[in-house]
């Protein structure tokens, strides 16, 4: 019999404010279930548990309550947030104008086993609709009463200096209206919620999003992690002395020449071996590869000297050139973000630990021995170091 190992959970948020003096307090989630190897699991009874968590996806649990809903045949289930058997709070008292929210969902396939979490995702533009609805929108009354119903037309061509618009920014008062760039920015957190439902993004704990490429039977992130915070959410230390981060021999990362606005986006952070020991450094769900995983990369790819310029984003925006044999026909997009180097055994070093190699190599951590893959601009050929555990490098993270 085939295993559950993996959940995908799809969101859709829906409300409809029936009047302004009472919101219905609810809101719908759909969740789609699937294995391990993304097959639907179809008409099976499971058990949800949903949490509300206050400030952080760490945070306190003001609500909480469980389903048990069966999927369809294509896997999905539908439930109603606020409509389930509630085992803590109160959802009608949650203040959603105060704080951030984040909804966590936890699963249950089989009765014996536990709960599983599967994601904590922040709540976005629900809590403003509640919010919205409690606090009213300059209207009164049934808008389903004929009667009562408001003199729409007087009320848009009023002179704009009587402030029927008191704010075009984020909206946070009953008569605010939000600008284009807030609303775009809201569906694009959509998309994103969407693509990590589908595996085609991912996630880190600061919010960044990374696009993912599958390369033969394995699914990587398409650009390297600059994550400031492991997993669980605690922060990892930042190092910006070049001395000082190799002699550390524990934990730490910093950005090229210590200038995170010029290369945090394309480059991500360096981080040294012991960072990546830790384990934590990738989102849920993916991990630092081991050499071995890595191995099997490049002989998907074509073995050792073919492999790295499968690899290499081709042309020279970011490598210099020649950026020999750079064809990036994996869709792998490796950029040269360089890497903090030194040797602090070695008094012949005048700067025991320096910034290198910018546009002209890149290389990435494994798990395996301190053992990293090298690629660099005048070479098609995939190479490797091992064992300098304080270097600091990029770091690329592959699914489980």
């Amino acid at each position: 019999m085939k295993k559950i190992f993996t959940l995908l959970i799809g969101i859709v948020f829906s409300i409809t404010i029936l009047n302004a003096q009472a919101p219905p307090q609810a809101f719908s989630l759909k969740a789609v279930i699937a294995d391990d190897r993304g097959n639907p699991v179809s008409n099976k009874s499971i058990r949800l548990r949903i949490s509300i968590l206050q400030d952080n996806a760490n945070g306190i649990a003001v609500y909480a309550e469980t389903f048990s809903p069966t999927t369809n045949s294509a896997g999905q289930v539908d439930v109603v947030i606020g409509h389930g058997t509630v085992i803590n709070g109160d959802f009608s008292a949650i203040g959603w104008s105060m704080d951030a929210y984040f909804l966590k969902m936890e699963a249950q396939i089989k009765p014996k086993d536990g709960y599983r979490l599967i994601s904590a995702t922040q709540l976005l533009s629900v809590p403003y609709a509640l919010y919205a609805g409690e606090a009213g929108n300059g209207f009164s009354g049934d808008y389903d009463d004929l009667t009562n119903k408001p003199d729409l037309a007087a009320y848009a061509t009023k002179d704009m200096q009587n402030q029927n618009i008191s704010n075009l920014a984020n909206p946070v008062n009953n008569q605010d209206a939000a600008t284009k760039a807030y609303v775009d920015a809201l569906l694009q957190r959509i998309d994103n919620l969407e693509a990590l439902v589908l595996g085609t993004k991912a996630q880190d704990m600061d919010g960044n999003m990374y696009n993912t490429v599958t390369i033969g039977d394995q699914v990587w992130m398409k650009e390297n992690l600059k994550t400031t915070r492991y997993n669980d959410g605690t922060a990892i230390p930042l190092v910006t002395d070049g001395t000082t981060f190799i002699h550390l021999g524990s934990a730490a990362y910093c950005w090229y020449n210590n200038d995170e606005a010029t290369y945090k986006n394309d480059y991500g952070a360096l981080y040294n071996q012991y960072a990546v020991n830790t384990g934590k450094l990738c989102p849920a769900g993916w991990h630092v590869p081991s050499w071995e995983e890595f191995e099997k990369l490049r002989d998907y790819l074509g073995g050792t000297s073919v492999a790295g310029g499968k690899l290499k984003e081709s042309g020279t925006a970011h490598w210099a050139s020649p950026n020999t044999g750079a064809t990036n026909e994996s869709g792998f997009t490796a950029l040269p973000g360089g890497g903090m180097y030194g040797d602090p055994a070695d008094p012949s070093e005048n700067t025991p630990g320096e910034f290198r190699l910018i546009g002209e190599s890149g290389a990435w951590w494994s798990t395996t021995e301190s053992r990293w893959l090298i690629l660099s601009n005048n070479s098609g050929a995939w190479e490797y170091g091992w064992y300098i555990p304080w270097f600091g490098f990029s770091v690329r993270c592959l699914k489980d």
